[in-house]
């Protein structure tokens, strides 16, 4: 959302909230006009400003357009509180639709889309019922059924300005029942699925729903409390008390919105912050496992990764490195996978209930990848220190034996060539004082020897000092 979309959306919430007041208190013969007025923009400003905040901060998720429409909904119901026939019939008609928008706002929380069919069979339901017996009664009555949640007035209000002129006794007496019963037996199963689900939610997620599965389950039993004693046709007070409790039950909610999602940012950073704190840690997958379990709160969570693909096939292994088969999403868990750019590839396997954020189930698997990633990196890094070890080592075993080849080659080579001119020139000297012409020849003899000799130092210092550096 632009700044520009959200300054104009905050706008319009807040002049429909001085509408929705200005309504109320322009209804001089409603007996509780400014707590009317208060109740109404009250609930209005809360359903559209939460509506905006998460539509603002929601991520990928349409639970924030789907608040706010439920907000412009509660809008039109709450002109029932005029007395002007066309607002009054109004905001009556939209107050069953505003119903319907509710239930839908509550069981795709927080993600804006109905999950599981449960879900989906009772937005069904409520729309049909509404469809089917609220809406084929507007030209049918000439004033709607008293007393309401959505007006004040008791005895005094409007007339439906849809009626035709015609009244069946039918209606009265047949559809009316009939359809608050269905709209109780409603009430009964959305309470049950939202009860159901908070059940079933894991002990981290269950604080971030309970704000707001808790306000909705309240704001369905009051109601359905309330519908009950009208039909009961009990005292005006009580019913009053009902209708109080079941006016306030849907800022209630609202506010439930509002407190659920603070919980899940604080939850979600928490997680977030140990999860990559603890990366540098670790130095394998089973120790990656143990600290995603540990962030995420969810001991079932399990890490599967792909070092490489060949073709169509792909090679999964678990945290213990053990080759497995592809992971998939069991009863209660969600999979996520992701691909890093070295091919790498991870399944992520944690509670349903995650399911519901893929942001944050994105951000858990880049973080995760990337512990992985670097303990790769690691490995390869400590194999490469590993080889250039042994490489050394390598290297000076051969510097020492060609020291020792050439210390043998010095001493049976060049050495004994060496002694053996020694002695020949002690006997040439020898020669010398005898007979010198003798001697001449024993020394005239020597230059072969010396230049053999001198060509074996030369083979010898050849490898050791190379010929380009003696230019």
């Amino acid at each position: 959302m632009t700044n520009r979309k959200l300054i104009a959306l905050t706008l319009l919430s807040l002049g429909l909230c001085g509408a929705s007041a200005a309504v109320a208190l322009a209804n001089s013969t409603a007996p509780h006009r400014g707590a009317s007025a208060a109740i109404g923009a009250l609930t209005v400003a809360a359903l559209l400003g939460v509506g905006l905040y998460v539509w603002r901060r929601g991520g990928k998720g349409h639970f924030g357009q789907v608040l706010f429409a439920t907000g412009l909904c509660w809008f039109l119901a709450s002109l029932s509180n005029s007395d002007v026939d066309l607002l009054y019939s109004v905001g009556r008609v939209a107050g069953w639709i505003f119903e319907v928008a509710l239930i839908y706002a509550l069981l795709s929380y927080p993600t804006g889309r109905l999950e599981g069919r449960p879900a989906r069979l009772a937005v069904f339901g409520a729309a049909l019922l509404v469809v089917l017996l609220y809406l084929p009664t507007i030209p049918l009555v000439e004033h709607y059924p008293l007393p309401s949640p959505y007006t004040t007035c008791a005895s005094q209000c409007p007339a439906n300005s849809f009626f035709i002129g015609s009244e069946p006794g039918f209606v009265e007496g047949a559809i009316r029942p009939l359809r608050e019963g269905l709209t109780v037996l409603l009430y009964v199963s959305v309470v049950a699925l939202l009860s159901a689900r908070l059940g079933a939610a894991s002990r981290n997620l269950r604080r971030s729903l309970a704000p707001v599965l808790g306000a909705a389950a309240l704001r369905f039993a009051a109601a359905g409390v309330y519908v009950a004693l009208r039909r009961a046709d009990v005292n005006s007070d009580a019913l009053d008390v009902a209708s109080l409790i079941t006016l306030l039950t849907i800022p209630a909610t609202a506010l439930g919105f509002l407190v659920g999602l603070l919980q899940w940012r604080i939850y979600s950073g928490g997680a977030l912050a140990g999860l990559t704190t603890g990366l540098v840690e670790t130095r394998s997958p089973v120790q990656l496992q143990t600290l995603l379990a540990r962030s995420l709160g969810d001991d079932a969570a399990r890490l599967y990764y792909a070092p490489r693909s060949e073709g169509d096939r792909t090679d999964w292994l678990d945290s213990s490195d053990q080759a497995c088969a592809p992971p998939s999403a069991a009863v209660n868990t969600c999979l996520t996978e992701i691909e890093a750019g070295s091919g790498l590839r991870l399944a992520l396997v944690c509670d349903r209930g995650f399911g519901d954020y893929p942001d944050f189930l994105e951000a858990v698997s880049s973080c995760v990848i990337s512990g992985l990633e670097r303990q790769r990196l690691d490995a390869a890094l400590a194999a490469s220190l590993d080889d250039v070890a042994a490489s050394r080592k390598r290297l000076a075993g051969a510097a020492d034996g060609a020291r020792r080849k050439i210390e043998r080659d010095l001493h049976d080579g060049a050495q004994q060539h060496l002694v053996a001119l020694r002695v020949k020139l002690e006997l040439a000297r020898e020669a010398l004082e005898r007979d010198p012409g003798d001697a001449a020849e024993m020394v005239s003899d020597l230059g072969p020897e010396v230049e053999e000799i001198i060509e074996e130092v030369r083979s010898l210092a050849r490898g050791i000092y190379p010929p380009l550096l003696a230019s």
